[in-house]
């Protein structure tokens, strides 16, 4: 079992080091060797214009490499506007560490990797995966058959023919949110599992955006702030079991259970994710 620490922002990056890994929330059956992170997972999946600088990619390489950790790159869906910029980014990424795992979130970005820098590692996204995580899950326990649970413990990465199209592609593994019904496989190919936070749904309109100074209507799209790195919503409704946390353009419930075993779900990473990753 592999261990590893999620940020999205650099200025986290002291939290990997002074929390550390959170054996307290690791069941035995986690525990194949020491619980220490020996990878840093670097990037954004969610939102093009939180792009990282230079800069920052280069103190993440340095964290990693000073504390003998292997390095993964996250890229996340764009627009044609948003791929321009981020081609620049993977192409500073690609000089410092042309051999790097690069998790992909949008097929323009995979294509754009294949023709300039395919010695990067292709990695399945939390966005491709098409795992269902929508909360509203858990109040159909007990109300529909078991193999309705099932069948939302399955996802579309995981059917044969779509398995075998990215496999063809280059994806040697794929990331999974630890959903809140489960997850079921039959699929054999290396999965990595984040936790606790859980991916629910993104969009490309920022409810944070100018949340702070709004005299608009909030269908208006303004200037990006980072405000999403500052300020967080929690919003809660009868029909929702548990809180959802709005960050950004995105949603997130949160889950630290684990399911019983890895073995047969053919996870081998544990990425820990010590904040919510925007």
């Amino acid at each position: 079992m592999e261990y590893a620490a999620f940020i999205s922002n650099i200025e986290n990056i002291d939290r990997i080091k002074n929390d550390g890994f959170p054996s307290d929330l690791i069941p035995d059956s986690w525990k194949e060797n020491t619980l220490s992170f020996n990878r840093l997972y670097f990037g954004q999946e969610f939102c093009e214009k939180l792009i990282p600088s230079t800069n920052d990619i280069g103190k993440a390489l340095d964290f990693a490499q000073n504390n003998n950790m292997e390095f993964t790159f996250l890229t996340p869906f764009v627009t044609e506007d948003g791929l321009e910029k981020w081609e620049k980014i993977l192409e500073y990424m690609h000089g410092m560490k042309p051999g790097a795992e690069v998790v992909i979130n949008d097929m323009g970005i995979f294509h754009l990797i294949r023709e300039r820098f395919p010695d990067f590692k292709r990695v399945l996204g939390r966005l491709l995966t098409k795992q269902k995580r929508g909360p509203r899950i858990l109040r159909m326990k007990g109300k529909v058959p078991d193999e309705t649970i099932e069948h939302f413990q399955r996802f579309n990465a995981d059917a044969p023919k779509l398995a075998g199209f990215y496999k063809n592609l280059g994806f040697t593994r794929i990331e999974l949110d630890n959903t809140l019904q489960g997850i079921s496989r039959d699929n054999e190919t290396p999965a990595s599992l984040y936790f606790p936070y859980i991916y629910v749904s993104t969009t490309r309109m920022c409810l944070t955006n100018q949340c702070d100074d709004r005299k608009e209507s909030m269908r208006a799209i303004f200037p990006c702030k980072k405000e999403c790195r500052q300020i967080h919503f929690t919003i809660e409704h009868g029909e929702i079991p548990i809180p959802v946390t709005i960050a950004g353009n995105t949603q997130f419930i949160y889950n630290d259970r684990l399911p019983e075993s890895p073995d047969n779900l053919h996870i081998d990473r544990l990425v820990y994710e010590p904040c919510v990753p925007v």
